[in-house]
């Protein structure tokens, strides 16, 4: 299996995933045109990645902005992430900016839905 990488656009964020250490990060600015179709390749090497039985999974968040339909496929990723924790050490870190309240609330709210995998991580701007 590959890692995956997807680069950075205006639009888009850069998504990196190593198969072998199961770190995943996704960072930047999610309003693509089409985000089913933006992330359809990484969420298939996410599918492909499950068969691996990694020992852990990192995921990384440190977004500036994403937009509802971007929303609705991050959070569902999140909870695929989280089904791994029965076999899997999994733990998520949310980024955000320390001025960036709008950013922080949405962290704080999956810290209280997935609270012993989440990690609020704050920013110094």
């Amino acid at each position: 299996m590959e890692n995956f990488y997807q680069d950075r656009t205006i639009k888009s964020p850069l998504i990196k995933g190593d198969c072998r250490t199961g770190e995943i990060l996704i960072h930047g600015r999610s309003y693509p045109e089409n985000a089913v179709e933006f992330y359809g390749p990484f969420l298939a090497w996410f599918e492909e990645l499950k068969s691996q039985n990694l020992e852990a999974i990192r995921l990384r968040f440190d977004l500036e902005y994403f937009n509802t339909s971007s929303a609705g496929i991050l959070f569902d990723f999140i909870e695929k992430v989280a089904s791994f924790r029965e076999n899997t050490d999994v733990k998520i870190t949310w980024c955000y900016e320390e001025d960036d309240l709008e950013m922080a609330v949405k962290g704080k709210s999956l810290q209280a839905n997935f609270e012993d995998l989440f990690i609020l991580e704050e920013k110094k701007v």
